[in-house]
């Protein structure tokens, strides 16, 4: 029989945030996909690469630290609105250009980019 070992899937950076081990996602942004009907978590790995151990990892983390994390959401500094629009059609060209198609444009949560943690 296969010994399990356990997989420690939440990791902090040097200023204390919480992120996915071996990622740049910080939970925060995670947490916003919580009981969104239109982000199931096979939506959630598909289009960001993880796995669903990671997503329900990073959920149960939330879980067990939402006042906390809450309080860094609402303290997450907030991009004019134009600068955002600018950065996200930067992205979708970035994308176009490497990958010969556009991104649709219901692609990624309606959060700002800065939750994913640099």
């Amino acid at each position: 029989m296969k010994t399990l070992t356990p997989v420690q899937h939440i990791d902090f950076k040097a200023n204390g945030n919480p992120i996915l081990a071996g990622t740049r996602f910080s939970i925060a942004f995670l947490a916003v996909f919580v009981d969104d009907p239109d982000w199931p978590v096979e939506r959630i790995c598909e289009t960001y690469g993880l796995t669903p151990g990671q997503v329900y990892a990073a959920w149960s983390f939330y879980y067990d630290h939402k006042e906390e994390i809450d309080r860094l959401l609402e303290e997450a500094p907030r991009p004019d609105e134009a600068a955002y629009r600018a950065k996200i059609k930067a992205m979708r060209a970035r994308y176009a250009a490497k990958h010969g198609s556009s991104i649709s444009e219901d692609w990624g949560p309606n959060v700002e980019i800065d939750l994913l943690d640099d």
